[in-house]
């Protein structure tokens, strides 16, 4: 469910297509297999996992260096009480962060945005630290370099590209760690249009960024659903059912009543949001 995953204690749901049995148990048996690693409720399924599959994640979170004013008082305790009761009665807006969107001054939904709207140069120079489009500083390093010598290198091989636009020497100067700028450079070295360099990259990548773009504006149809409606399921909400035996994913329905009495039979965790595209 996400690479940062394999550092925690987590548990998971794995499909392995073509693989027998006896070779998962040689595996296990293996010298060499990680003795942390576990598995259990081995079953046969007729489809795999998919992206979007899961139906959501259960953590076990400790809040640390809380404001003593908040749980050395009386009234702060009570007030810590009543903001529990809340998300515990609401849940909390699953917006997208940084993960998502990355925490340079070149954003990944800059790119995606751009590449969205067929703005390829500027995707293309984006990626090469060019925040100028942004009303940004020239030279804005977009990766995380591994040390100082290593950003001042990436930042010297942009400075030579987008002044000379020697995309070769910018290219030698890169280090061999900034796979994406050394793509796109080695690409433009070439001669290839914009649009021919984006191609270079990993699929993968190229959706990263158009789906950063989505995301944000994922975030802000949330921002205006919660401004307007509040924190309850209203009517044309859309909403999860039940998985049903046999699917490998929940349907969703749009509520058509909702009951002001006693409110709706839905919970606000059951609400979702489309991501737009």
């Amino acid at each position: 469910a996400g690479t940062k995953d394999r550092c925690a204690c987590t548990v998971q749901a794995v499909s392995c297509s073509g693989l027998h049995p006896w070779d998962l148990q040689q595996a296990v048996l293996h010298p060499e297999w990680p003795p942390m690693l576990f598995f259990s409720n081995l079953e046969m399924r007729p489809q795999g996992l998919g992206l979007g599959g899961l139906m959501g994640n259960r953590f076990d979170g400790v809040l640390r260096d809380i404001d003593l004013n908040l749980c050395g008082t009386t009234e702060g305790k009570a007030t810590l009480e009543s903001r529990f009761q809340r998300v515990a009665k609401h849940g909390f807006a699953n917006y997208f962060g940084l993960q998502r969107f990355g925490s340079q001054r070149i954003r990944s939904f800059h790119v995606g945005a751009a590449i969205l709207s067929k703005r390829f140069d500027d995707a293309v120079r984006l990626l090469l630290g060019d925040g100028s489009s942004l009303g940004q500083e020239r030279y804005t390093s977009p990766s995380l370099a591994a040390d100082d010598i290593s950003e001042s290198t990436i930042w010297e091989s942009q400075r030579i590209f987008l002044e000379t636009g020697d995309a070769a020497s910018a290219r030698k100067l890169m280090p061999k760690c900034q796979v994406i700028e050394r793509s796109l450079l080695g690409a433009l070295a070439e001669g290839l249009p914009a649009s021919e360099v984006l191609q270079q990259l990993p699929r993968q990548s190229l959706l990263l960024y158009v789906k950063s773009a989505q995301s944000l504006v994922y975030n802000y149809v949330l921002s205006q659903r919660l401004s307007q409606f509040g924190p309850d399921p209203v009517a044309t909400d859309l909403v999860l059912q039940p998985l049903l035996h046999g699917s490998s994913r929940p349907s969703v329905t749009e509520i058509q009543r909702t009951d002001t009495s006693s409110g709706s039979c839905h919970h606000m965790s059951d609400v979702v949001l489309a991501l737009p595209g």
